[in-house]
């Protein structure tokens, strides 16, 4: 019984330091986007998302920013954009352009897949259907460390 009463002492000093630590804590807005329905705050923009596009604009001059294709890219221009406004979006929107093209490959070669009846054909195709999931997710990789750097 003893041994109980000490872990919840024990838990209750844990629950008022990380209470105390988090009250104290500076964060970074950057580093926690907010959802609201379909919409997304990042510090001063919001990304509205639409039916295939997502759309980043400025809170404080209203102004659009970009149209992307993929959530990751919107998230990547707005956190970018947030820490440093000087911040130049063109190389994400070119692999968010990346993305969107093999992401419409993929979507041709496995309708051709299911079509064709040429097994020579087909296993062409599945190699080109490999390459564009492959160059999707190299694509994907690297808005990750647009959105996940320091």
């Amino acid at each position: 019984m003893d041994t109980l009463i000490l872990l919840e002492m024990i838990n209750q000093k844990l629950i008022k330091s990380l209470e105390q630590m988090i009250n104290e804590a500076s964060f970074d807005e950057t580093l926690f986007p907010v959802q609201r329905g379909n919409t997304i705050e990042i510090k001063n923009y919001r990304i509205y998302a639409f039916k295939n596009k997502y759309v980043i604009k400025s809170i404080d001059t209203k102004e659009r920013i970009a149209e992307t294709f993929c959530k990751a890219s919107a998230l990547a221009i707005a956190k970018n954009l947030a820490r440093d406004k000087r911040f130049n979006i063109t190389q994400v929107m070119y692999l968010d352009n990346k993305i969107e093209k093999h992401f419409f490959d993929s979507l041709f070669y496995k309708n051709s897949i299911d079509k064709t009846k040429d097994s020579f054909k087909r296993d062409i195709i599945e190699t080109r259907l490999d390459i564009a999931i492959y160059e999707t997710a190299q694509a994907k990789n690297d808005l990750d460390r647009f959105i996940f750097q320091s």
